[in-house]
């Protein structure tokens, strides 16, 4: 898994260093150190954010457990188990729909790496939860962490967090979403745009984006 990123990465951005440990992009003399240029800026992050996946991996190699990002990304009972087989395609539009989201999918490498969006939009009833869902769960089998959340649950998550005697405090959950590979947010527009609420979803994507 780690050298298809790093493969992925390498064509997406090129070396961040030739043979002789010179900046590929200043020519500056690196060796085995990162170039602070502004163009070495992107390369520097991806390569950061794939040594991050890798030692998370490496470190339940370590303790002897098999790690299963299905358990923990909390999608809705009813779709735990879900995948694009399970969505049955009745009109062209829908066809369509379900071809776009499955070529996120097979790109989950590259959009992992380029911190690539999917924003589904429609009416009550269109199955956005349902192939939110199916992607969630594809993403987790390919070896991917993921979180999938209500924007209600999450609000209310924080909040909890302001009671007396919680062990959790407001960062430890933005954190817990901000630092997860793919985060699914579901019915961001159902929650009444309050400067809490407001705030709360631009502090955990800001944070993704550091």
């Amino acid at each position: 898994m780690i050298n298809n990123l790093l493969e992925t990465a390498k064509k997406l951005y090129g070396s961040r260093k030739d043979e002789q440990g010179n900046c590929a992009f200043c020519s500056k003399y690196i060796g085995n150190d990162f170039c602070h240029c502004v163009q070495s800026q992107k390369p520097n992050k991806v390569l950061n954010k794939i040594r991050i996946k890798a030692g998370m991996l490496k470190r339940a190699e370590l303790f002897g457990f098999a790690l299963s990002f299905k358990q923990f990304a909390k999608v809705p009972l009813k779709y735990a188990s879900i995948t694009f087989d399970d969505y049955k395609v009745e009109n062209k539009n829908q066809q369509k729909i379900k071809l776009a989201i499955q070529s996120y999918a097979i790109d989950t490498v590259k959009n992992f790496l380029t911190g690539k969006n999917l924003i589904l939009k429609g009416n009550f009833g269109t199955a956005k939860s349902f192939l939110m869902s199916a992607l969630c769960n594809s993403v987790c089998d390919l070896g991917y962490s993921a979180k999938f959340v209500n924007i209600t649950d999450l609000v209310r998550e924080v909040k909890h967090t302001f009671q007396d005697g919680t062990q959790k405090t407001e960062q430890d959950i933005i954190d817990e979403y901000a630092n997860t590979d793919f985060l699914f947010l579901d019915d961001i527009d159902k929650q009444n745009p309050t400067e809490f609420v407001r705030n709360l979803v631009y502090s955990v994507i800001n944070k993704r984006y550091e």
